[in-house]
């Protein structure tokens, strides 16, 4: 077994510090996650609020009819529209029916988006949607003081009330209402952090800013006591109007009068009912700092939605002239007050024009929020259809009890919303196991729109159930392995073009964090293909990265690495294609998926982290020629009929020879000539550091390194420098081996002058040039630690080709990626001084402060044990010239590894 070098266990103890931390990082983000949704739990029982959202669907649907009914009538109904003191009930009511239209997202969104576990909305989608409620509320504050002061002017000032110009009035009311609603909904979108997620809950409130909260509590508390005054005034007057005689005025417009008095005072009262309360209650509530939309729910929009429909109610009951125009309507005659009757041809004209508009509204009132509240998949024909015969021939070629899954009437995978797809919260919303079989969790994967261009696709997936025969599954797949309940199939009993495919597509993804892994297990027919494909959304078969087919593996589980960091939104396809083979009487093809998972480091908010190709490995035969510790192996073999030797220990004299030992084993040449330590054949499958130690301690000696590649003549790479005062150290030096096939490496002591000359050498391998990693240390270690490596232990198999010289893996673009896999640590390798010694002999640093400075220098660390020589007193003793160290103390083995 080779032994490790000390600058490796170095690394490796590093390398395991880290994996320890980012396990320890990911555990906390797990943990805070979980803290932050379990320390906020919902108020009230999460079936709750879904009634709280059924209420406020109703509201809107009778808003929608009541205050659409109301319009139709000033629409048909000319006297109407000309009673200026209805003009501004008329605006409240346009703007109580587009409100209600237009907060129809907002709702369908909490609906279709609930969970019974946790409450996770999207704060953007909230904001978004919401919008519509700040406008409103400003609006309807501002519309319900211009009306209490329109009334009082029509009490207290009844000749100026009949000379103003009132549509300029009402003009001037809706352009204050939309400009106030404008500049609330702009400082809403700046103060909001649309990165923070509010668990367990269902209101607008606990998305926005609490500044902006508090901003919008105390404005509406301002205008609603502005129109709680003009309102308390405006009934004193209203209790003396009967005893008043109004200048100028006859009975008809006495009693008009009246009746707008009566309808505006109801208003009045439903505006302090449905909105003073919550807008005083909400300001209370956000300076004691309690969480009321939390545990209350959306109930702003439900005050503003029973307003709306309340106005409809009390124009209908306090006002004459509606209540006379909505009675003609419903018996079918068109008549005003002073019993003008309509031409009966115009009269039908005009009903079937009513009947319409309220068909339009019942509609988008009604109609609307139930197609928002069930998944209606289209019912088009796939690959294998609701035909009998597909069915049967199907059951036929896969055997068993396999059958196409109909337990929710529609085996088709669902199809893209017309409503758009709403983005993944996290990457395990778009792991798959059931692909909505009933009584399953939501499956975010869908089918692509079926066209003959390159914006769909040609196939659709469907949905089966049971498992199929384990022979036909052997003859077809490969395997007798099958999957179980439910699971998604596509194909064709007929040959089709290579470009014929379906496509399995996933909702948007805002965004990954460096690396994603999509794992499933699959079954492929001959000559079929899955590829794992990326893309901008809708873009059809515009791919912007694809992986290589998949086509052997069955049934997997394959992991695809997604390269990242992709940092705009995205989806991602399972395409299946190929389906073209036409032998034995059998054509087309079929494949099989289930069970998706997928997971990258983030999906909102990404870090740029840049993806990097795993290094192609180097061959166990190379690595197994170069790594040279002289140790054991095939190093040792050749140092024989080469004219060097293996020493253990310090050797030579003192002067000349070598004093310390590198680690353990070491080869040495002594003696005049040329002596030749010779590597043969190998093959570098990428540009690698050889890295190589050595020790000379004679002037005018060298040792020098030749290299013979395929298709080039001998040359010299690497010479040693020559010595200087102090020169007994190990120097340590690297050397670029570039990308090929080698014929031979040599180190060389050539034509050494000196018979007491000594070169010692040790410590041969490869580095990464990257990161200074050692490339051999899993090629060498048959049982290595799993925390100290950088791949999965069970990562493909690396096959050596002879024709290309080179390594590559056999599938490395699926190998799954190490979740603990640490960072390169970049271990500089430089020209190595030994400790500096006073004249006594001593050091004047000690080896701790050497090693940090040397650490810090990027150099590696020689430790060199000195040697106890006596300067005085000593004697000289005869030795035997094969022991040179005779009379000196023997220098102590060193079992660690630099």
């Amino acid at each position: 077994m080779v032994v490790l070098t000390k600058q490796h266990q170095h690394y490796q103890l590093k390398t395991k510090n880290v994996q320890l931390i980012r396990t320890q990082q990911h555990n906390y983000l797990l943990l805070n996650l979980l803290y932050e949704i379990f320390k906020a739990p919902m108020s009230l029982p999460a079936y709750y609020y879904l009634s709280i959202d059924y209420l406020i669907l109703t509201l809107q649907a009778l808003s929608i009819f009541g205050n659409g009914f109301i319009i139709c009538l000033f629409v048909l109904f000319k006297r109407l529209r000309r009673n200026i003191s209805l003009r501004l009930l008329w605006l409240l009511c346009c703007t109580d029916w587009v409100f209600a239209v237009s907060a129809l997202p907002y709702i369908i969104y909490y609906i279709t988006h609930w969970d019974p576990n946790v409450f996770d909305y999207s704060p953007r989608m909230i904001i978004t949607s919401g919008s519509p409620l700040i406008i409103q509320f400003k609006v309807n504050l501002v519309v319900t003081i211009a009306i209490a002061v329109d009334r009082l002017q029509a009490m207290r000032m009844p000749v100026y009330y009949r000379e103003k110009r009132q549509m300029l009035y009402v003009w001037m009311t809706l352009l204050v209402g939309l400009l106030t609603g404008a500049i609330d909904t702009a400082i809403m979108f700046l103060t909001t952090f649309f990165d923070r997620h509010v668990y367990n809950c269902a209101a607008i409130g606990c998305f926005q800013n609490a500044e902006f909260r508090a901003y919008w509590g105390i404005s509406n508390m301002f205008l609603n006591s502005i129109a709680l005054l003009l309102t308390i005034w405006f009934a004193y007057e209203l209790n003396g109007f009967k005893n008043k005689n109004p200048v100028r005025l006859n009975v008809r417009e006495q009693k008009t009068l009246a009746q707008a008095n009566r309808l505006s005072f109801g208003i009045l009262l439903i505006s302090m009912v449905f909105m003073l309360i919550p807008s005083v209650f909400v300001g209370i509530v956000d300076l004691t700092r309690m969480d009321v939309f939390k545990k209350v729910g959306p109930f702003y929009i439900v005050g503003l939605l029973f307003s709306g429909v309340s106005n409809s109610v009390i124009y209908i009951t306090l006002h004459v002239e509606l209540r006379k125009a909505a009675s003609a309507i419903c018996r079918g005659i068109l008549q005003t007050e002073s019993s003008s009757t309509v031409h009966p041809a115009a009269k039908k004209k005009i009903i079937h024009f009513l009947c319409n508009f309220l068909l339009m509204v019942g509609l988008s009132g009604l109609l609307v929020p139930l197609s928002a509240l069930t998944w209606m998949p289209m019912v088009v024909e796939g690959c294998f259809g609701a035909a009998q015969s597909q069915m049967a021939q199907l059951k036929a070629q896969l055997g068993g009890d396999i059958e196409i899954d109909l337990s929710t009437l529609n085996p088709l995978i669902k199809y893209p919303s017309l409503l758009g797809q709403f983005k993944i919260s996290y990457p395990c919303d778009l792991n798959c196991k059931s692909f909505d079989g009933l009584g399953t969790p939501i499956c975010r994967w869908r089918n692509e729109w079926t066209t003959c261009s390159m914006m769909g696709d040609e196939l659709d997936w469907i949905r089966a159930r049971n498992s199929w025969g384990r022979d036909e599954g052997q003859t077809i797949f490969g395997t007798e392995e099958t999957a179980s309940h439910c699971y998604i199939l596509v194909g064709s009993q007929q040959k089709l073009p290579d470009t014929s495919a379906a496509l399995l597509v996933s909702d948007p993804v805002q965004c990954q964090e460096g690396d994603g892994t999509l794992k499933f297990r699959f079954w492929t027919s001959p000559k079929t293909e899955i590829r794992v494909c990326t893309r901008k959304p809708g873009m059809g078969k515009y791919y912007d990265w694809c992986s290589c087919p998949i086509t052997k593996g069955d049934p997997g589980p394959i992991a695809v690495v997604i390269p990242g960091s992709i940092m705009t939104t995205f989806e991602i396809v399972i395409e299946a294609s190929h389906f073209s083979f036409d032998a034995f009487g059998v054509q087309g093809g079929i494949v099989i998926i289930d069970d998706i998972t997928y997971d990258a480091p983030a999906v909102y908010n990404c870090r740029y982290i840049p993806h990097v190709d795993p290094p192609i490995p180097i061959a166990v035969d190379t690595c197994k020629t170069l790594y040279c510790t002289f140790d054991d192996g095939r190093c040792l073999d050749r140092i024989h009929g080469s004219g060097w030797r293996v020493s253990k220990e310090p050797t030579g004299n003192m002067h000349t020879g070598i004093r310390t030992v590198h680690d353990e084993s070491f080869a040495y040449s002594k003696g005049v000539g040329t002596k030749t330590l010779r590597f043969g054949k190998f093959v570098m499958a990428r540009d690698g550091l050889l890295e190589f130690c050595y020790y000379i301690a004679t002037r005018d000696v060298f040792l020098k390194v030749y290299s013979k590649r395929a298709e080039f003549q001998r040359s010299m790479m690497f010479q040693s420098e020559g010595i200087n005062l102090r020169p007994h150290y190990w120097i340590c030096r690297q050397m670029v081996l570039h990308a090929g096939a080698y014929e031979s490496l040599e180190f060389i002591a050539e034509d050494v002058p000196n018979g007491y000359a000594y070169i010692g050498l040790d410590g041969i391998r490869l580095l990464d040039p990257q990161n200074y990693q050692d490339m051999c240390t899993e090629q060498l270690n048959p049982n290595p630690n799993p925390a100290f490596i950088p791949y999965p232990i069970d990562q493909p198999e690396t096959i050596a080709s002879p024709f290309t010289n080179s390594t590559s893996p056999t599938n490395d673009i699926f190998s799954e990626v190490s979740e603990g896999e640490a960072d390169p640590i970049a271990i500089g390798v430089d020209d190595a001084l030994p400790l500096e010694l006073d004249n006594n002999g001593n050091t004047l640093e000690s080896f701790d402060s050497f090693h940090h400075r040397r650490r810090v220098e990027g150099r590696p660390i020689i430790k060199i044990n000195k040697l106890k020589i006596e300067k005085k007193g000593y004697q000289v003793r005869k030795h035997n010239q094969t022991d040179n160290f005779v009379g000196l103390k023997e220098l102590p083995k060193r079992r660690d590894r630099p």
